[in-house]
């Protein structure tokens, strides 16, 4: 693809005079300049002439240059780094500067009240004179700098400073004046100035409003510019074959202005140009030798003086004919010569008429362009376009030359001698090929003299030319914004992605790979300039490497490229200048919300109760788990042998180092999430839920054999120095998807453990395992495109560790297996421990024996399981009550009770209340108001469990245990209703208000597996600090001799509380229990007494004494009415439905009791 570009501004009138002007002397560049993609930037072989005339208005279809003096001054142009790409601005000579890069178009806003402002846009880039105040030189003081002797470095033309001060107005009587460019930022309290450095490159210097005064007036540095109209400039053969530094040589085509209505070869042809030379037009050369013969030609010896032969071209066509004006005219009424072909060279085709010399004949084909800039147009002087007599038909002096000198053609015809003052006269105009009419509506092109001042007044339209087919394309800036990308390499449509370390190649998704998974393959996009077409720096999302800084361009098919040739090398971290590049946004919500995108990450409590199995991704056969071999090495075998345990790696064994949320990558700096990252210790499991043997996944390195990992435990590990055993810790880098369900990734192992500390920066080694069945070893991380890695999906292992009786309460018996009976767990009250040490007639927990049971009528060991409803279902929790008493949701009012039915009653939140079992940790430490003694809850130096009275309530989206203090009790605070005064819940007289979160609490149990029969478990409680979901440390309910007393992590030993003596308890020495529903009720059914009546609940009935003629009435706890009758005598028998009844006899207070 070759891709050309810059354009002219085209369709500007001529408006100036063709009056002298010089051509540079300085070589400038004509070298293709090519910066790859195909695009040849315009050469800069034609070189500006001397500066034009003043102006004092702006004209939108103008080009202007800006120069630094009122006379001799240098000309600001934008010169461009071929090796960068990068544009800056320079003054220089004006013989030296490329024509395109001295052209400005001037754009003007505002007004006299508000101020004007100006874009300046350079002809040849397209780009305007910006800069970026964030990027301009700053310097220290309170002094404006000078910078014109030093060499400090020119500024890059990019930003969004386009608006510039210049002058107070846009047009005026005067011609404008030189004047200082500079431009306001931060709400008008600093300004950049331009000033420029020893080699008179412009550096964009700012200041505070303060230092550089008042339209920086005290800124005596700042470079002043006035705009003039560019000199018209004489162009060479090469000038026109490269249409003014439009392309490298070839041929052009001339446009008119006004279409001409007969057909003329000087429009209809494309031409090559060729130089004047003695070859090919002897008889010119021979008179130019002889100052008569050259003054009959119009010439001069001085450039600067006249015509000058060296000035003048031919063209010619593809079959060598050469252009000419002809020396017949249009018509026989007419006075217009046509321009014309010849068959080759004048020299050798015959003239028309024997008494014209060969050097007038031969100059009939010589002209001489002259290009106007800043109007983008061509003025073409023929050197002879001397017709016959019109009148006479008669050739006279056809010797002689008709031309810008000789431009009275009636002096040649008229006068036999011609003097030098006849032939030049101001009356008459230049001679050049222009438009005539022949008749009103019938133009044609001639060449002839214009009309006098046909240059001075706009408007002009016979002489205008110009090049056809001169629209140049621009490199096009784009702006990718900031964000997230995949960059696609166009040519090979491949990704640009960093391999393992970070290295760059082109690589594509596999059939098992999401590239949403993978930072690595992703692009963060930073914006580093500003204005509408922002410089960025690409950097990898993952390993943070900056692959490009600087602009981008883009191609018509959307596609991106950069022309900096510094970035060449893949192997440096460089994205490749020679290549187009595609940037598409990456829309994975995960990869730009989540920061752990690219890495698995188990939660702490995940892994706290969580094993899982690792899945080996092979598509032949996705029943494939890393297992531990009969040699304790690691292979993917058949089937789900295996678990682990994963374990956050913070300073593990001897390994030195944390590698827990490591943060890695870059994005956070535009606001991405900071991508952190965790290694985990991987521990091999085994059936028991309690312990394990504490096997690790170790690394090895036997002498003779391959490196493999190892099952090991620290014990062997540290025994076995001849196989260099390390830990192995592993990071899990998302590289695929499980072929068996795409939804499901697959991560590779990353060992970060190098042998001495962790190389959390990115990783050590990969673990790896053969397709076939062997040792996983590892590799180099140092991986190549489309080079499988070996990954494993992270499959939970479904065992639960705790067991879930459901969220609706029920009667229960805990009970041990003590040879082919049972012991079962019960309230005690009357001190069967034999303990030397309790409080009368307090429910400790107790345990059945040969010769213990409950004592009291009715009095059972079912418990009521209340469900915790803030716990989770890694582990649900429970209360254990007895005598519950469950009341309803209903309704309140202070001065009717329950229920009321009033109009003052308000939501009533029901709740259930009882007794329930806690663990007395609080009671030993003083955390409540029951005794000072704190002996009386302890059994042979270990914490006891009892029963204490409380209400268990949830209150929105909080849940409360509320436990009676000061020896108060539920009966006490029961109203007429059987039911508590709500507003006694707020009373912290009353009550000690223990919240339930889910967590760990004395009061709160669970129930913890011990293996995966799912039925034995642990009665799992809390030691403030170090209890937590699944751990091996903690409280446990164990029997010591015979006592339910807590298993602690660390318990006091001893009899008194500051001993200082401790002593341990793993899990494993806990009571191992099991279960059993009951239809017994968790309560005593003992007789309730209301003053000297007994209600006494049995099996589906009610028995109540001392109740003679009094009405009874007996209702469930829904307030439905189930019986009613007068009683006859002191012990009656009424039928009642299980479950908690409320009997009402008149004159005595409402009771609850639970009917079996």
């Amino acid at each position: 693809m070759n891709k050309k570009f810059s354009t002219l501004f085209v369709g500007a009138l001529l408006t100036t005079s063709l009056g002298a002007f010089a051509q540079g002397t300085t070589a400038v560049h004509t070298n293709v300049n090519e910066i790859g993609h195909g695009i040849e930037l315009r050469p800069t072989a034609t070189a500006s002439a001397e500066t034009g005339d003043g102006v004092n208005r702006f004209d939108t279809n103008k080009l202007y240059q800006l120069t630094d003096a009122d006379a001799d001054g240098k000309v600001l142009i934008q010169t461009r780094n071929y090796t960068t790409g990068e544009l800056n601005l320079k003054l220089v000579a004006v013989e030296d500067a490329p024509i395109n890069a001295s052209l400005w178009s001037i754009k003007v806003k505002g007004d006299l009240t508000s101020g004007y402002s100006y874009t300046f846009v350079n002809k040849e880039t397209n780009l305007e004179l910006v800069y970026a105040h964030v990027n301009a030189a700053a310097f220290d003081g309170d002094a404006p700098k000078k910078t014109s002797d030093t060499d400090e470095a020119t500024s890059i033309l990019e930003g969004c400073l386009t608006d510039w001060s210049w002058y107070t107005t846009d047009v005026q009587t005067d011609n404008f004046k030189l004047a200082p460019v500079y431009s306001y930022f931060n709400n008008q309290d600093s300004v950049v100035v331009l000033q420029k450095n020893q080699d008179d490159e412009i550096v964009a210097v700012k200041y505070s409003k303060k230092v550089a005064g008042d339209r920086v007036v005290s800124i005596t540095d700042a470079v002043t510019l006035k705009p003039v109209l560019a000199g018209g400039i004489v162009l060479k053969a090469a000038d026109l074959n490269n249409v003014v530094d439009f392309q490298y040589g070839g041929k052009f085509t001339i446009a008119s202005a006004v279409a001409p209505k007969t057909v003329s070869p000087f429009l209809a042809n494309a031409f090559t140009a060729k130089d004047y030379n003695d070859t090919d037009f002897p008889s010119v050369n021979t008179a130019v030798g002889v100052e008569a013969n050259r003054k009959k030609l119009g010439l001069s010896d001085d450039p600067a003086v006249g015509l000058y032969a060296d000035h003048f071209v031919y063209l010619t066509t593809g079959t060598n004919k050469v252009l000419s004006v002809g020396t017949e005219f249009f018509s026989s009424s007419s006075k217009e010569l046509p321009m014309v072909l010849l068959e080759g060279l004048p020299k050798d085709v015959d003239k028309p008429v024997a008494s014209m010399s060969d050097a007038a004949w031969e100059a009939r084909s010589l002209f001489k362009f002259t290009y106007y800039p800043s109007q983008d147009s061509l003025v073409v002087e023929p050197m002879n376009a001397l017709s016959k007599n019109p009148t006479s038909d008669v050739w006279q002096n056809a010797d002689y030359a008709f031309n810008s000198t000789n431009n009275n053609e009636n002096a040649i015809h008229v006068d036999a001698t011609p003097t030098e003052a006849d032939l030049n006269k101001d009356t008459y105009g230049e001679v050049v090929v222009r438009i005539a009419y022949l008749t009103d509506d019938q133009a044609v092109i001639t060449a002839k003299n214009t009309e006098l001042n046909g240059y001075d007044m706009p408007g002009s339209l016979q002489t205008k030319f110009n090049f056809k087919d001169r629209t140049f394309k621009y490199l096009t800036r784009t702006k990718v914004d900031q964000g997230l990308y995949f960059i696609k390499d166009v040519a090979t449509e491949k990704y640009v992605v960093d391999n393992f370390v970070g290295k760059l190649m082109l690589d594509a998704e596999t059939a098992v790979q999401n590239y949403n998974d993978m930072p690595a393959t992703m692009w963060v996009v930073k914006t580093t300039g500003c204005g509408l077409v922002p410089t960025v720096a690409v950097y990898n999302r993952e390993y943070a490497d900056e692959v490009y800084e600087g602009q981008l361009y883009s191609n018509e098919d959307g596609s991106v490229y950069f022309i900096n040739q510094n970035f060449d090398s893949f192997t440096d971290k460089q994205l490749l200048h020679t290549d187009n590049y595609k940037f598409n946004t990456v829309a994975d919500g995960e990869a730009t919300t989540s920061v752990y995108h690219g890495y698995g990450h188990l939660t702490s409590d995940d892994l706290l109760y969580t094993k899982y199995y690792l899945n080996y991704n092979l598509f032949a056969n996705p029943n494939l788990y890393l297992n531990v071999t009969a040699t304790k090495s690691f292979a993917p075998t058949e089937g789900q042998a295996t678990t682990y345990e994963l374990t956050e790696a913070k300073n593990v064994f001897d390994v030195n180092g944390t590698a827990i949320d490591v943060p890695f990558g870059y994005g956070a700096q535009i606001g991405l999430p900071q991508l952190i990252r965790t290694g985990y210790v991987l521990k091999v499991s085994d059936k028991n839920l309690i312990d394990n043997d504490k096997v690790y996944v170790y690394l090895v390195e036997p002498k003779g054999k391959t490196p493999y990992y190892k099952a090991m435990t620290k014990e062997e590990a540290a025994a076995a120095t001849d196989e260099n055993p390390k830990l192995a810790v592993f990071y899990l880098k998302a590289d695929q998807r499980m072929h068996s369900d795409l939804d499901t990734r697959a991560y590779v192992l990353i060992d970060i453990n190098n042998g001495t500390t962790l190389d959390v920066n990115n990783g050590w080694m990969q673990a790896n395992c053969e397709d076939a069945p062997g040792d996983m070893t590892y590799l180099r991380l140092d991986n190549m495109a489309q080079e499988r890695a070996t990954a494993f999906s992270i499959n939970i292992d479904p065992r639960p560790l705790y067991m879930d009786l459901g969220e609706i309460g029920k009667n229960i018996n805990i009970f041990r297996g003590r040879g082919t009976g049972a012991e079962y767990l019960f309230e005690d009250t009357n001190n069967q421990s034999n303990a030397p040490q309790v409080v009368k007639g307090f429910g400790y927990l107790g345990m059945t024996a040969e010769k213990i049971k409950p004592i009291g009528e009715g009095k059972t060991t079912a418990l009521y399981a209340d469900y915790v409803v803030s716990s989770t279902d890694r582990m649900p929790q429970y209360l254990f009550v007895v005598r519950p008493d469950s009341v309803k949701d209903g309704k309140w009012c202070n001065t009717h009770g329950y229920n009321p039915n009033c109009e003052h009653e308000i939501d009533y939140n029901g709740y259930l209340a009882g007794s329930f079992l806690i663990n007395l940790t609080d009671s030993i430490e003083g955390g409540t108001n029951m005794l000072n003694n704190p002996d009386v809850y302890k059994w042979q130096s270990y914490t006891r469990l009892g029963f204490v009275e409380g209400v268990h309530q949830v209150d929105g989206e909080n849940e409360y245990l509320y436990i009676l203090k000061n020896g108060l009790k539920l009966a006490d605070l029961k109203n007429k209703d059987g039911v508590l005064d709500p507003r006694d819940l707020y009373d912290a007289s009353k009550f000690e208000k223990k919240e339930l979160t889910g967590l760990h609490k004395n009061y709160a149990f669970s129930l913890r597996y011990t293996d995966d029969d799912h039925k034995d478990f642990l009665l799992e409680s809390n030691k403030v600090g170090v209890s937590h979901v699944a751990s091996f440390k903690g409280a446990w309910v164990k029997i010591h001799n015979g006592v339910p007393v807590l298993a602690e992590y660390e318990v006091d030993n001893g009899n008194h509380q500051d001993d200082d003596d401790k002593m341990k308890e793993l899990i494993n020495q806990a009571q191992i229990f099991n279960l059993e529903d009951t239809e017994d009720f968790a309560t005593s059914n003992e007789g309730v007494s209301t003053s000297t009546v007994s209600v006494i609940a049995g099996e589906g009935v009610i028995t109540i004494t001392n109740a003679a003629g009094k009405k009874v009435s007996v209702s469930n706890i829904l307030g439905q009415t189930v019986a009613t009758q007068t009683i006859s005598s002191d012990n009656v028998t009424i039928s009642a439905p299980a479950g908690i009844v409320v009997v009402s006899v008149d004159g005595e207070e409402a009771v609850k009791a639970i009917v079996k």
